[in-house]
């Protein structure tokens, strides 16, 4: 090569180096929270009777360093600790069984949370819902469910709460198809305390007994069936009494919904009203 180009070809080596720049120094990642998974069950939710047990998994994980694990049990907003570790790694897979305690009402929502900390106590949750299930008789065609202390108020009321819906479980005011009961008062401050039926109207579909011809706390869809067979029924139950023992044959064939009267309340003005407990079988 002609000297006089190596050595150009050097200057321009040079140049270009001389161009080059310096690496700067990488920023550190970014320090995350941390995640819980849980893997098992696939479903978010179960039915579990008194004394059975779900098997919960979780996979855990952190770009960092994983410090705590705990699970609490959630019950009307009330926090129970069931379970707490201090533990190590950046991914640990955890297993908790839960077992429902005894004492719970049928029908109660249990919220299980299981938490997951960092070594920052930064942290992540997953909830896992679980209901208090109740017994089923077998040899049952229907199953009751039980309702307590509803009120229903006079005809005349200015509550407007003169009828209800079992199913929904509410007070109805305009809708005919809907009310399960209404009471009956049509003259200002002569409390009748006397119940129609306007969804099964014009049918004859209650029957009126007391506690000393019908068990009400140990009801089944059999004996109410039974009893109601036994008897004529009416149009309306007539003036009611404390412990009077209502059956209703439910529009929905052939199911029954059954009452306890608890309080019949006949207070000044038009504002009256009974209190009652009942089941509907389902």
């Amino acid at each position: 090569m002609n000297s006089k180009y190596f050595i150009l070809a050097l200057v321009i080596i040079g140049l270009m180096g001389c161009n080059k720049e310096t690496p700067k120094d990488e920023l550190p990642p970014l320090d995350k929270r941390p995640t819980i998974v849980r893997t098992a069950p696939s479903t978010s939710s179960s039915n579990l009777l008194e004394g059975q047990s779900v098997k919960l998994s979780y996979q855990l994980a952190d770009n960092e360093l994983l410090k705590f694990f705990k699970v609490i049990e959630r019950i009307n907003d009330v926090d129970r600790i069931l379970y707490e570790e201090e533990i190590s790694g950046t991914t640990l897979k955890k297993d908790y069984t839960y077992t429902v305690p005894t004492g719970i009402n049928d029908l109660t929502v249990i919220k299980i949370i299981a938490f997951v900390y960092d070594n920052k106590m930064q942290f992540d949750s997953t909830v896992y819902i679980v209901t208090k299930d109740f017994e089923r008789d077998t040899t049952e065609l229907y199953q009751l469910l039980s309702y307590e202390n509803d009120t229903i108020y006079s005809n005349l009321s200015m509550t407007g709460k003169n009828a209800f819906n079992c199913i929904a479980r509410t007070n109805v005011v305009s809708n005919n198809t809907a009310k399960d009961i209404q009471e009956n008062t049509q003259t200002s401050g002569n409390f009748l305390a006397s119940w129609i039926s306007p969804n099964t109207s014009p049918n004859k579909n209650f029957v009126v007994l007391n506690t000393s011809q019908f068990n009400f706390e140990q009801a089944k869809y059999s004996t109410i069936d039974q009893a109601f067979r036994a008897n004529i029924p009416k149009l309306e139950t007539g003036t009611l009494k404390v412990n009077d023992i209502v059956i209703l044959k439910s529009r929905i064939t052939p199911h029954y919904i059954i009452f306890k009267i608890k309080e019949v309340v006949d207070g000044a003005g038009d504002e009256d009203y009974i209190v009652f407990d009942y089941k509907r079988s389902n």
